[in-house]
């Protein structure tokens, strides 16, 4: 669990671009109390950050990643899975790697075939990402949205973060309630996306990406769907477990080869995360004991880079 935020600031979203983001960061230290590092770019108005969580030695923030002549930047909170095969497809393209994190493999897939690479991704992630050259902001979460990711957009400019919170450190960014959010969450006790309780403060949808311009305009792509290939029916109930447990199978092994970009810790990634499946069959399938974090009290410092 990590977290990112930023700003994409048309003139009238306050005089400094910087002015807002430590409190921005602040509100995400839970989330990543290990590292804080941010970009910004004064003469066009973007800053983007991003506070990591370390969850194993020697595992290293993905910081703020850059392609190769630094006409993308982005941030990213996750993680691709068994990166392997994609970093050898990206490899053979020519491109350069610069980071030992998994999340440099969203960057890259961008700049090959735009939001429609995420989803040769394999993983869980949300990201932020200043194409320079369309002079755009484009927002993406994972398919089925396990990394969240909020947005407020007006004619002033573009705030995200992880968390709503974050957003409504901002100065610009108003309070205010969605009465029809509040109403689906009394009816349903949820929020349907992409709504949030709070008015125009949007969620990025699952498999999604939701490209802003500086004057606000907001348009959004769906680049990956469930049913987009459905598995062939069966009569047979048997056909159903067989697929469901040779699918759950091949996900504990892909999740517990964290492989090429990071440096390898004694205990797998799959012991460690429970999402749908409980952490016993987690732990039976990949042949690992269960072990729990201890509680982290340290803050990080902030880290800047120049633009």
């Amino acid at each position: 669990m990590s977290a990112i935020y930023g700003i994409a600031a048309g003139s009238r979203l306050g005089p400094r671009i910087d002015s807002d983001l430590p409190g921005m960061s602040a509100a995400l230290r839970p989330r990543g109390p290990d590292d804080d590092m941010r970009w910004v770019n004064a003469a066009e108005r973007i800053a983007l950050g991003s506070r990591f969580l370390r969850t194993r030695i020697g595992e290293h923030s993905p910081g703020i990643l850059f392609n190769e002549d630094r006409t993308l930047m982005m941030v990213c909170d996750g993680h691709v899975f068994d990166p392997v095969s994609l970093r050898s497809r990206l490899l053979d393209k020519g491109h350069t790697f610069r980071q030992r994190h998994s999340c440099e493999l969203l960057l890259h897939l961008y700049e090959d075939e735009g939001v429609a690479g995420w989803a040769r991704a394999d993983g869980q992630f949300a990201v932020a990402l200043w194409d320079v050259r369309a002079k755009r902001l484009v927002l993406g979460r994972d398919g089925l949205g396990v990394r969240p990711l909020y947005y407020w957009a007006s004619a002033d400019g573009i705030v995200f973060a992880s968390e709503i919170k974050a957003i409504l450190e901002h100065s610009r960014v108003p309070r205010a309630v969605d009465e029809t959010a509040v109403a689906d969450f009394l009816t349903y006790t949820s929020v349907p996306g992409p709504r949030t309780l709070f008015r125009n403060i949007h969620k990025v949808p699952a498999g999604s990406a939701v490209t802003c311009a500086i004057d606000g305009t907001v348009r959004i792509e769906r680049y990956w769907d469930l049913l987009r290939n459905p598995i062939p029916e069966s009569a047979d109930e048997r056909f159903y477990v067989d697929r469901v447990r040779s699918l759950h199978h091949a996900a504990v092994a892909r999740v517990g080869r964290p492989a090429a970009f990071a440096s390898r810790s004694a205990t797998p990634y799959g012991s460690t995360f429970e999402a749908s499946a409980k952490r016993s069959t987690l732990r039976r399938n990949s042949g690992t004991s269960s072990w729990l974090p201890r509680k982290r009290t340290r803050s990080a410092t902030p880290r800047s880079i120049a633009s």
